[in-house]
């Protein structure tokens, strides 16, 4: 368990009751936390501000595994610090 469930602010240990009670309301508000943001983006979704693809296109797997967001976002970094930007997909076989 971590650290900051074992000791309280003020640097005592606490019981493992009270680690375990800190623990779930530490999981209970990143819980919390998910499920506002997934509100929120299915509520701009419903009312037209973004498309369902615009609103989770960051977190889409990939065939490698990796996220959209994990293949650009060091695309957008080296562009900004001046390299040359990469095709985000190879060119056609055979010419267009």
């Amino acid at each position: 368990m971590d650290k900051r469930f074992i000791m309280t602010a003020r640097g005592k240990t606490r019981t493992v009751d009270s680690a375990m009670a800190a623990w779930e309301q530490a999981c209970r508000s990143r819980w919390r936390a998910l499920y506002l943001c997934i509100k929120a983006k299915l509520e701009s979704i419903d009312s037209g501000i973004e498309t369902f693809e615009d609103a989770f296109l960051a977190h889409i797997q990939m065939p490698d595994g990796h996220s959209v967001s994990e293949h650009v976002l060091p695309r957008i970094a080296a562009a900004y610090a001046g390299e040359p930007l990469q095709p985000l997909l190879p060119a056609p076989k055979g010419g267009a």
